[in-house]
């Protein structure tokens, strides 16, 4: 076929071999690139509209994405194309540009602006009864007791007609006045609220077909300017709209079925877009994680000391490992002297409930780990002071580095980083493990510093299971590349 040597087509039939394992999301993004869907809506009549409508169309890819994963099934291509035909009707994304009309109610308006304002339905008639449920407030409203003296009144209406003595009556009674006051009032704050949309122009609309041509709306709540009120023009001539002693000039229109509007240029706009780079600039990402950084150029890290502080402890069920280290983690954190031991073990007890762990370590298992920690950590530094998960953040050039020290160490000389970690590894094998985490350690030791001015004297790492310390210390030049003086601390 002519049509199958297009760049287009082929670039669509190379994509056919991802359909079974890319997200639609993905492939959705790559269909809009390879055919420059992008670049073509440019040449629409109205390219920001159709820009929203293909962003309309991706969040709902997205959408179906997310019910997917809800539902914790799979999302494919054909179960997007199923579930895109089963909506009913797609919401359209809202207009944007200068060439946009939007349509809204007045309620739905409150908080917007616009250069020019129509109102429609002025003459909509007021809408209001005493009849059915209503809540009647209280004459002096009590801010301390705000239900105070308030009731419920239910009026059944039997019968209804226009000119029936039962509704005559009605009319003439304290409760039909009220409710026509409260419905006046609630039309003149929406009618405020339509009015005081514009920005330059307000025009006000009214059907002549009908007989007579009414602004019943404004009428209601309008009552005259000599009554304090607004007087509206007429079609004597009159061309003002006068506010109890202000008057606005206005021009009046008489349109019929049919009539256009001169001077309303129907040319299409041009949009062009500058042609994509042959190639792009990589850049660092903003947020540094401490976990995956590397050590800069220049800087070793070795192992300084290592510390048993007594057997390993072994487990009982095979459980996750992850949840096994957060039981471990948190309790160690959380574990501070004022504790007394009936509180340490139904801490102990609740974690390792609470993180489905409780068939691997028992709390006395837990209360033992944190038992020979404490014992090492007051031999170690008797009169220092101890923080827990201490927030650290440091700025690398262009670059933000955050994150939590699980416990420094403020000694009279210096500080102390220790981090604690759950791994599966026997003793021999945590040297090289501790120097995995040798860029985690270096960020929070230069942020440390760089915040405090103080001096970082070592940076450990804690094996709670395999009840090792394990020292890692650096030699070399900070930060690749960069000076102590390019870089920002804070804690």
């Amino acid at each position: 076929r002519a049509w199958s040597g297009d760049d287009r087509i082929q670039a669509l039939m190379r994509l056919r071999d991802k359909v079974a394992d890319a997200a639609p999301a993905d492939l959705f993004r790559e269909v809009v690139d390879q055919l420059g869907i992008r670049d073509s809506l440019f040449e629409e009549f109205d390219p920001e509209r159709a820009m929203a409508d293909l962003d309309a169309m991706e969040q709902l890819v997205m959408q179906y994405q997310d019910a997917c994963r809800s539902r914790h099934e799979g999302a494919s291509l054909p179960g997007l194309i199923y579930w895109l035909s089963s909506l009913d009707d797609p919401a359209k994304p809202e207009g944007r540009g200068e060439q946009t009309v939007q349509v809204c109610s007045y309620h739905k308006s409150k908080g917007l602006e616009w250069p020019l304002v129509i109102l429609a339905d002025l003459d909509s008639k007021p809408r209001f009864s005493p009849f059915g449920l209503h809540v009647l407030g209280a004459e002096n409203f009590d801010p301390a007791c705000p239900l105070a003296n308030r009731t419920i009144r239910y009026w059944p209406e039997p019968v209804s007609g226009p000119r029936l003595p039962f509704t005559e009556a009605v009319r003439q009674s304290d409760a039909w006045k009220q409710a026509e006051a409260v419905e006046r009032a609630e039309r003149c704050r929406l009618m405020y609220v339509g009015i005081t949309r514009a920005r330059d122009y307000l025009i006000l609309t009214r059907p002549v077909a009908r007989h007579p041509a009414s602004l019943a709306w404004l009428e209601a709540i309008a009552g005259g300017a000599d009554d304090g009120g607004m007087a509206l023009p007429g079609t004597d001539g009159t061309s003002v709209i006068r506010i109890v002693d202000t008057s606005f000039d206005c021009t009046l229109w008489q349109l019929a079925a049919g009539d256009g509007l001169q001077g309303v240029s129907a040319e299409r706009p041009r949009w062009r877009i500058p042609a994509k780079p042959s190639s792009i600039p990589g850049h660092l990402p903003y947020a540094v994680s401490p976990s995956g950084y590397a050590l800069p150029d220049g800087v070793v890290a070795s192992i300084g000391r290592v510390i048993e502080l007594g057997e390993p402890v072994l487990t009982g069920q095979k459980v996750d490992g992850a949840s096994l280290g957060e039981a471990v983690h948190y309790f160690i954190g959380a574990d501070d002297e004022c504790l007394d031991e009936e509180r340490r073990y139904a801490m102990a007890a609740g974690l390792l409930t609470g993180w489905g762990v409780d068939a691997a370590l028992k709390p006395d298992q837990l209360i033992a780990i944190g038992n020979r920690f404490r014992d090492w950590l007051a031999r170690q530094w008797p009169e220092a002071a101890v923080r827990r998960e201490w927030p650290v953040q440091m700025r690398m050039g262009n670059q933000i580095a955050r994150g939590w020290i699980d416990m420094l160490v403020q000694g009279s000389s210096g500080d102390s980083i220790i981090d604690h970690k759950n791994v599966s590894a026997s003793p021999d094998e945590l040297s090289d493990v501790a120097l995995g985490y040798a860029g985690q350690l270096y960020l929070y030791r230069k942020g440390t510093e760089l915040a405090s001015g103080r001096q970082v004297d070592g940076t450990w790492i804690h094996f709670a299971l395999q009840g090792r310390m394990v020292r890692v210390d650096f030699d070399g030049q900070p930060l690749e590349g960069r000076n102590d003086k390019d870089a920002e601390g804070r804690r």
